[in-house]
């Protein structure tokens, strides 16, 4: 019994030194195994915070990167360079070349406009960028990399050890966006179709393409420096520089412009519409009443009731304005026409330059308007008679015969007469229409506004296209086009057919 009695406290104290044998072990174990982990998640935000460094160093190199430079010596100046030589050259070359300050003028404000919506500029003059991040996985690393910059030394690294640590519980930073990040190569301002880019141009950086007042209510557009834009641009700008050059047949050199030194107005053959109406008469008298007017006189007063005196005032006033007629057709032909085009280009580049110099004025109020004294002016303005009688004494001074007017026109629905006269020219026995006042769909002074490039190329075509239509055409395809027909007389509306 005693035995059992040393026995039973000595089995006791070995099965409790064993148990604490194991307690301890076991926690050591646990401390070991959590020292462990703790070595191993020290290590890793070490690692992290590395790679946040290294993040962050990437983010301010390319912050104070001078990318402006880059970009304006990589690509503004490049593209700029090769589309203005090309236009500049072009110029030189052909529409410089023009003689008529109107003609050379329509040109050079379209060229000033071609480079002006081609010619790349940035909207932002400064040497570093700020910048926002386009790829929405790279929205909080930016907000991030902004924090840690605007910080002093040690909280930087304080901050970047938080988000070391904190990367741990959220890996999106260290597993999506710093990868994403440290993929882009920053070297280049190019990027492929479809792909996005570290950097959104859209503040700061964008390249202005468009600088329309007018239909897009001031807003200008821009495009962002990717390949495929810029060559998109440049096929653009290749569409518009072949509108511009097709007009080039028009340049007449110097030395093949037409002598008009020896012209005179008694060299213009009379027409004789009637047998009692002659249509240069009518030209000249319309000069007489404007001068009738400046002396305050009635336009329908006789020249037996005028004394000596006033006769000689009228008749020098009347001389003078047929002087300035003749300097006008000397002046304009002379610095237009070339002796080596034909009657078509000729009678063309005539009304090439009327359209753009004139504002077709409708109806017979004025007078003055019946004249084409007013080509003397920055803008000319007159009507059908003023257009047709410039047209008449031109061709008839450079040479051309079988020239005529007409004026006996019908309306095909209503048969009323049409109060309109143009020019004809007998080709072959067969009668050709000049209607230049029908070929003046565009009013010059919306030059004077602030206009496109694409409407001035839309003017232009039109004129083209109108001049095409109503100037040297058969007359049948004439009548036909404007739904008028030809009476015997402006009294008779009689239709007459003329081949």
């Amino acid at each position: 019994m005693k035995k059992w009695k040393w026995i039973l406290p000595l089995t006791s104290l070995v099965l409790v030194s064993s148990l604490s044998t194991g307690i301890y072990f076991a926690v050591k174990k646990h401390q070991e195994q959590k020292q462990k982990e703790e070595k191993v998640r020290q290590e890793t935000i070490k690692e992290r915070e590395k790679i946040f460094l290294a993040a962050f160093n990437k983010y301010q190199e390319i912050k104070n990167k001078d990318i402006m430079s880059e970009i304006k010596a990589k690509i503004i100046i490049p593209f700029n360079s090769k589309i203005q030589e090309k236009v500049e050259s072009f110029w030189e070359e052909n529409y410089a070349k023009l003689q008529n300050k109107d003609l050379r003028n329509f040109y050079l404000k379209w060229k000033n406009k071609l480079l002006e919506e081609f010619t790349l500029r940035t909207n932002y003059e400064k040497e570093t960028l700020s910048f926002s991040w386009n790829n929405y996985n790279l929205k909080m690393l930016q907000s991030l990399f902004e924090k840690i910059d605007n910080s002093s030394t040690t909280l930087k690294e304080k901050l970047i050890r938080e988000n070391a640590e904190k990367s741990l519980i959220n890996p999106y930073l260290i597993n999506s966006a710093i990868p994403l990040f440290m993929e882009i190569n920053f070297n280049s301002y190019f990027y492929k179709p479809g792909q996005n880019h570290f950097i959104d141009y859209s503040n700061d950086l964008n390249l202005k393409k468009r600088n329309i007042s007018i239909e897009t209510n001031n807003r200008s557009e821009w495009i962002s420096p990717k390949k495929q834009e810029l060559t998109i641009l440049y096929q653009e700008f290749n569409s518009a520089f072949e509108e511009f050059k097709k007009d080039a047949w028009i340049v007449a050199n110097q030395e093949d412009l037409v002598d008009t030194s020896n012209w005179t107005l008694e060299q213009i053959p009379d027409f004789w519409e009637h047998e009692y109406y002659s249509r240069l008469d009518y030209a000249f008298k319309k000069l007489r009443e404007l001068s009738l007017i400046e002396m305050n006189k009635e336009i329908i007063i006789e020249d037996n009731q005028l004394t000596e005196e006033e006769r000689n005032i009228l008749y020098a006033k009347i001389n003078a304005k047929k002087q300035k007629y003749l300097s006008l057709l000397k002046n304009i032909l002379g610095s237009i026409v070339s002796k080596k085009w034909d009657l078509e280009k000729t009678v063309k580049a005539i009304a090439k330059y009327l359209v753009i110099k004139t504002d077709y004025v409708k109806g017979n109020n004025n007078i003055f308007n019946m004249t084409f004294l007013s080509l003397e002016n920055e803008i000319a303005h007159f009507n059908c008679q003023a257009y047709s009688e410039f047209t008449y004494m031109s061709l008839n001074l450079l040479g051309y015969r079988n020239l005529g007017f007409e004026s006996r026109y019908y309306d095909k629905k209503t048969k009323e007469w049409v109060p309109h006269v143009n020019d004809t020219y007998l080709i072959d026995g067969k009668t050709f229409i000049i209607d230049v006042t029908f070929a003046d769909k565009y009013y010059t002074n919306e030059l004077n506004e602030a206009v496109s490039l694409s409407t001035i190329v839309s003017i232009n075509n039109k004129i083209n296209e109108e001049i095409n239509k109503a100037v040297l055409v058969p007359v049948n395809d004439y009548l036909n086009r404007y739904s008028i027909y030809i009476g015997k007389d402006t009294s008779d509306n009689t239709e007459i057919h003329i081949s």
